[in-house]
C-alpha cells in the first residue's frame, strides 16, 4: 500500500491535469507556450506553505 499524500502533491496533481487539459485545447504554439511557462511557474515555484500570499496581503 502507498502512504498518505500530502495536500500539496494532490494539488499540484490537479493542476498537472488542468495544465494538460488546457495544453490538448490550445489553439496555437504561442498558446501551448503560454501554457507550458504558466505549468513550470505554478510547480516549480517557491511553496507558501501556510496558503498565504507572497506579498502578505
Amino acid at each position: 500500500m502507498i502512504g498518505p499524500r500530502s495536500l500539496t502533491e494532490i494539488r499540484a496533481d490537479r493542476i498537472r491535469l488542468h495544465l494538460s487539459a488546457l495544453h490538448r485545447d490550445a489553439r496555437s504554439s504561442e498558446e501551448e507556450a503560454l501554457i507550458t511557462s504558466l505549468g513550470d511557474k505554478l510547480l516549480d515555484g517557491p511553496p507558501v506553505s501556510d496558503g498565504s500570499r507572497e506579498d502578505g496581503k
